[in-house]
Order: C-alpha cells, then structure tokens, then sequence
C-alpha cells in the first residue's frame, strides 16, 4: 500500500565524520540564492558522531532550506 511506501526508512546508526557532511550542503546553497550568503565554519578536526548520514543530509538540507524561505 502507499502507507507502507510513504513511511520513513529505519535510521541507521553508525559512526561517520560530519565535516564532509557539512561542507557538502554548504556548497549546494552557498550561490544557489541571489542576495544571500551562506556561510559555514567547519573545522578542520573532525567531528565525529553516530547517527544515519543520508538523514543527517536531508536534516541540514531542510534547515537550510527553511532558512532560506524564512527570509
């Protein structure tokens, strides 16, 4: 049913370095909005976390997003 293809997939929950994550993101949108600028300081040690890094993306791409419409 469409029920079962609508719902969100099980996370997962792994250790991953977050500052590609973040530099990743940031590039995407960082000349995407005439007038706007985005700016990100990631650090050069790594941030290290444990979590599902596809959701992670989709977090900060909705963040962003939402920042961007908010303006």
């Amino acid at each position: 049913s469409f029920s079962a293809f609508a719902q969100m997939p099980v996370p997962e929950r792994k250790p991953f370095v977050l500052n590609p994550i973040l530099e990743k993101v940031s590039d995407l949108y960082r000349h995407q909005t005439p007038g706007l600028s985005l700016s990100v300081e990631v650090p050069e040690a790594p941030i290290e976390v444990i979590g599902d890094p596809g959701l992670m993306v989709n977090i900060l791409n909705n963040l962003v997003l939402n920042g961007i419409q908010a303006t």
